[in-house]
């Protein structure tokens, strides 16, 4: 950016535009800077603007230190004095800004405008020097009298601007009356808004009485001075009267509603200390927020003021503390839920001796009912069966004052257990091993389980199978989906051992005409049912046979008591084989006669039965009519179902007979 007025052409411009004024007025062109004072402190920044000048013209602004023309003000960018340039608008009006840098402090600065089409020129001095305004002054505070030394304060502030690094502000006070002092004579700050201090006053026994208005005055290096007033009262002497009676201490509850404090006097005045202040003609209320004692000051005036009369304010407080649900049961619960003792996980406090009560409450906290001779800050409840709250309440009495508070609320919740109907069948059940059972349980949606798997199972429809000899626990199951609590309907099933197998008695012998049966043993309180097959269900009798032949029939072992049978049938056999009969072939030895010849014969059986009963017999073989010997002549015989075949040979024979020889002589004619 050009510089359009170095130092060697300073005096130039000001001359230029000291020339230029009067012609320049005369257009109306200006420019205005923000602050009414025309005062800045470094770090602040000077808003300008610019009115009268021709529409898109082009305004050359410089400011000059016209205190120190050489100032350095080190690396900044830009340079603060350098000129640059703005560009007014269709209305000839422009704004800029200039920003005030540390090196101007207590400068007389000069800002030169120069319309580059127009040659209208305009100029205005500002200052950057150290501000204490506003500044102020409070009323007094305490209160004097003649012949007594005192002292009195006065709330007072000052808004420092234009300080970038501390200053020393220089105080005088002037309009006090003879011998009285003042404190402090000066204060050091930079930049504060507000800095706050207190002015102090202090005078001897000899002040005069009255009333003393006073001016401060504040100065210093590179500072613009400023002024206040304040005033200085000083009461005339008099012998004071008694302080009032009050009655002390007042004690309330924390957070309770407090009443205006009252004394008996005249003219009374209230403090909030012993001595000092300034003195209120309303009594103040007190705070009950606070746990403590705060004390409040009361005088009376008659003629003067008398001394102050102390109030101590008792805050009774009480913090109930945090209760806690004990390490044992905290719940919910099913049904029933013993909680043991409570816990504290924040012990009470209380401004005054502590005392406990216990309440409870089975509907939800709406009614409460205090749990006799339980004084504890802790509490063991008893076994549970229902939703119960518990609380406890804290005592502090202090100064004869009970002040109370609740803790927080313990709840303990016992969630009822679900409805379950009984285990069908009643009464006694049993079941064989390797038998199954059916229960049933009329509340749906339960599960089935066994105790011992190893003694019997249940499916998830409430079949059992017996596995071994025992007693075992069914269990149906019902669980609250919302809860999870769960109940069981119970029955106790007593798997019964099986018999063992019987032991086959079989028979076998040769058929004799007489009835045979098999039979099997087993153990005593147990009988035999008869099946046709090892695994069927056909029932049958022991097996029994009269004729020839195989009998079979399977025993199955059965208690007579439980019912149980044994897991396999065994087999039993009647056997009868067939019999020899008695077969009786009688040969023949004839003589010839012309007629056929067989042997003969007779047949039995083993209970003298004949013919076709005992069997058949072949003899052909030895029948013969020539006359001749028949040696080995076969016959076969056939036996019925109950006898053997038989077979053997006789010897026949056939003689010759003699024949009738009749020789019949012939007569030959």
């Amino acid at each position: 950016m050009k510089t359009i007025l170095p130092q060697s052409r300073f005096l130039v411009f000001v001359f230029l535009l000291a020339n230029l004024f009067f012609v320049n007025v005369s257009f109306g062109q200006i420019v205005m800077l923000d602050q009414a004072d025309l005062d800045y402190a470094p770090g602040e920044t000077v808003h300008i603007t610019g009115s009268g000048w021709q529409p898109g013209e082009t305004v050359m602004l410089e400011v000059a230190n016209l205190t120190n023309p050489d100032v350095d003000c080190g690396p900044v960018n830009p340079q603060p004095h350098e000129s640059w340039t703005i560009v007014a608008d269709n209305e000839g009006n422009f704004t800029a800004s200039w920003y005030v840098n540390d090196c101007e402090l207590g400068a007389d600065l000069l800002l030169g405008a120069l319309g580059q089409t127009s040659g209208f020129t305009y100029e205005v001095f500002f200052t950057d020097a150290i501000s204490l305004t506003p500044f102020t002054i409070g009323s007094q505070t305490g209160v004097l009298t003649s012949g007594t030394a005192g002292t009195v304060t006065y709330n007072s502030s000052m808004k420092i601007s234009g300080a970038g690094s501390p200053v020393t502000i220089n105080l005088g006070i002037t309009g006090l009356p003879t011998g009285v002092s003042f404190s402090p004579a000066s204060v050091v700050s930079s930049n504060a808004n507000p800095y706050n201090f207190t002015l102090t006053l202090t005078t001897t026994a000899l002040t005069p009485s009255g009333t003393f208005p006073f001016v401060v005055t504040a100065s210093g290096t590179d500072v613009n001075t400023a002024t206040q007033t304040g005033t200085l009262v000083v009461n005339a002497s008099c012998i004071p009267p008694a302080a009032p009676s009050v009655n002390t201490p007042l004690t309330y509850c924390q957070g309770s509603s407090a009443d205006v404090l009252s004394a008996t006097g005249a003219n009374l005045l209230w403090y909030t200390t012993a001595t000092g202040g300034t003195g209120s003609a309303t009594a103040p209320t007190p705070s009950t927020a606070l746990q403590g004692t705060v004390s409040y000051y009361v005088s009376q005036t008659i003629d003067c003021e008398s001394l102050r009369a102390k109030i101590d304010v008792v805050v009774n407080g009480i913090n109930p503390g945090t209760i806690g649900k004990g390490a044992v049961q905290p719940g919910p619960g099913c049904g029933t839920l013993d909680p043991g003792i409570t816990s504290i996980s924040t012990a009470a406090s209380g401004s005054g001796a502590l005392s406990y009560i216990w309440q409870q409450s089975t509907n939800g906290g709406t009614d409460w009912s205090t749990i006799s001779s339980e004084t504890s800050s802790q509490y063991n409840p008893p076994s549970l069966t229902t939703t119960t709250y518990y609380k406890r309440i804290v005592t502090s009495l202090l100064n004869g004052v009970s002040c109370s508070a609740e803790s927080n609320v313990l709840i303990y919740e016992v969630n009822p257990l679900p409805i379950v109907a009984s285990i069908l069948p009643g009464g006694t059940t049993n079941v064989c091993v390797g038998g199954t059972l059916q229960l049933t349980n009329a509340t749906s949606g339960g599960v089935w389980s066994s105790a011992n798997t190893g003694i019997a199972t249940v499916d998830t429809n409430g079949l059992v199978t017996g596995i071994t000899f025992g007693d075992v626990s069914i269990s149906y199951t019902i669980t609250d989906v919302n809860t999870g609590c769960s109940k069981s309907a119970n029955k106790t099933v007593h798997v019964l051992a099986l018999p063992y197998a019987p032991i086959a008695i079989d028979y076998s012998g040769i058929y004799d005409g007489v009835s045979h049966s098999g039979s099997a043993t087993i153990n005593s309180g147990e009988t035999i049912d008869w099946y046709t097959t090892a695994t069927g269900q056909t029932a049958t009798v022991a097996p029994v046979g009269t004729n020839v032949g195989t009998y079979s029939a399977y025993a199955e072992a059965r208690n007579i008591t439980t019912g149980c049978k044994s897991t396999t049938r065994t087999l039993v056999t009647v056997t009868i084989s067939k019999a020899n009969p008695t077969v009786v072939v009688t040969p023949y030895n004839v003589t010839y006669d012309g007629a056929a010849h067989t042997a003969t014969y007779t047949i039995s059986g083993v209970n003298g039965e004949i013919g076709a009963t005992v069997g058949t017999i072949d003899v052909t073989a030895t029948t013969h009519t020539n006359a001749g010997t028949y040696t080995g002549d076969a016959w076969n015989f056939t036996g019925a179902s109950n006898y053997n075949n038989a077979n053997g040979t006789v010897d026949n024979a056939i003689g010759k007979a003699n024949p009738t020889v009749v020789v019949t002589p012939y007569i030959f004619h």
